[in-house]
């Protein structure tokens, strides 16, 4: 019985060693399934996290590309932002010297109107001196008409035919002239009208100009006067001054006063006395 015992004490001991076992193995078996799996899931892994690293690489190598182009981009961008600046300060430049040459423009065309009001006003000016000339004119034609009649009338009183007078007007105030040649030079200071023995003749002022400066006198070739000869005027036994013989007609003659400021003091009726 005691054997018996023995038995079923060793049956039970395999069989819970059997039991022992393959729990064991279950469980050996079920670690290797789990092993498997995560070894599996970390090769998968690893195969997704070498995906993602050389996807990682290319966009890296994607990345220096892009920086590479972007610096060759950049470095082509400051080259134009350089050139861009520097036709900024061309245009500036030339904006400058354009607003100058612009401003001098301005000052000139400025000037150029001033100068042309200038103009205009000298213009106004110089037709109204023309007017003054033209009227100027007109008077003196009045006044040699006026002259000629006198002479006309001189003429009809004498009986002797004078001619038209005609005498150049003078462009400034005469200066006294010498002599004819054969005739004494006028002594210095003579204020006193020689005798009638020592000149031979004497007249009188027929006519006075004052805008052409000549005298008619009452003296002609019948007197012995010859152009070019020089007399002396007086009133009152003073001098007034010389004149010069330029025409000479039969009874009368036209003489060009010679002294400064005479025409202001000879009158009609003032004494004509030939030199010595």
């Amino acid at each position: 019985m005691f054997s018996t015992q023995k038995g079923s004490v060793a049956i039970i001991s395999l069989i819970i060693l059997l039991i022992l076992a393959l729990s064991v193995a279950g469980a050996g078996v079920m670690l290797f399934q789990k092993e498997k799996g995560l070894r599996a899931a970390a090769e998968e892994k690893l195969q997704d996290l070498e995906v993602k690293y050389r996807m990682a690489e290319d966009n890296l190598e994607k990345t220096r590309q892009q920086a590479d182009d972007l610096r060759q981009q950049l470095g082509v961008a400051e080259e134009q932002m350089a050139s861009i600046k520097q036709e900024l300060d061309n245009e500036l430049a030339n904006r400058d010297r354009t607003m100058a040459e612009m401003e001098q423009i301005r000052q000139e065309l400025e000037s150029n109107r001033q100068l042309k009001d200038d103009l205009d006003r000298q213009l106004g000016e110089a037709r109204s001196q023309i007017d003054g000339f033209t009227q100027q004119i007109k008077n003196l034609e009045d006044e040699k008409a006026r002259l000629q009649e006198q002479v006309n009338q001189q003429q009809s009183v004498s009986g002797i035919e004078l001619g038209k007078i005609v005498v150049a007007s003078p462009t400034g105030e005469p200066q006294q002239q010498p002599p004819a040649e054969g005739e004494p030079a006028p002594a210095a200071g003579d204020n006193m009208p020689p005798s009638a023995g020592e000149t031979g003749n004497s007249g009188k002022v027929l006519v006075v100009n004052r805008e052409y400066n000549f005298v008619v006198i009452d003296l002609g070739v019948e007197d012995g006067i010859k152009a070019g000869e020089v007399l002396s005027l007086y009133r009152d036994n003073r001098l007034l001054g010389d004149i010069k013989i330029e025409k000479v007609h039969e009874s009368m003659s036209a003489a060009n006063m010679l002294s400064e400021g005479m025409k202001d003091r000879v009158k009609e009726g003032d004494t004509a006395v030939r030199k010595q």
